[in-house]
């Protein structure tokens, strides 16, 4: 599913990264031309208090997205967005020669190990990272030292987000934690 995603970005002619922080929403529009991305609009926009009256903490961060996307004259664009905080973990982790059918497990043992929250209520993902240590003999058999990142997030991290991406009028087509989303792009 994940690879279909990947498959679905690239195929876009137009992408919009949002990048929602405490203090300020960043927005910037990609247009896919013959030699690559091209940014076609930065904006950035601060997050304001809340206005007399407004008992949801996310009110001013809709504001401010959906004045983000006016500015850039976007209406209801598909949006890439990333996750950090103290509710995303996001680790490094080596594990002994492990057949490709046993990572996913180990992946998910190794966090409900490390993460503070409870693991019926998280989301998990993770990156493989190349070892060029690894035999041609090991690659032959697909059992080798593994060892990549994994970012792990409770559910509500997402579900916030999609709320006030689909308030302010976008759809988000991705949310990925700032760090494995780097990592992604680099591969």
């Amino acid at each position: 599913m994940l690879k279909n995603l990947f498959n679905k970005l690239q195929s876009q002619v137009e992408l919009v990264g949002l990048d929602i922080g405490t203090a300020s929403v960043k927005l910037v529009r990609l247009l896919k031309g013959p030699d690559g991305y091209t940014v076609t609009v930065a904006v950035k926009e601060d997050i304001e208090a809340n206005e007399e009256g407004e008992k949801d903490a996310h009110v001013p961060i809709v504001r401010a997205v959906k004045n983000c996307l006016k500015r850039a004259r976007l209406d209801g664009p598909d949006v890439v967005c990333g996750i950090s905080g103290s509710e995303v973990v996001v680790r490094g982790f080596e594990f002994p020669p492990l057949p490709d059918a046993a990572i996913e497990q180990a992946v998910r043992m190794e966090a409900q190990q490390v993460c503070p929250f409870d693991s019926k209520q998280m989301v998990l993902d993770y990156q493989l990272i190349e070892n060029p240590e690894v035999t041609s003999e090991q690659k032959a058999v697909k059992i080798f030292p593994r060892r990549g990142v994994m970012v792990a997030c409770t559910e509500n991290v997402i579900r916030e987000k999609t709320k006030v991406l689909t308030e302010a009028g976008a759809k988000p087509l991705l949310i990925d934690s700032n760090a494995l989303g780097v990592l992604n792009c680099l591969n």
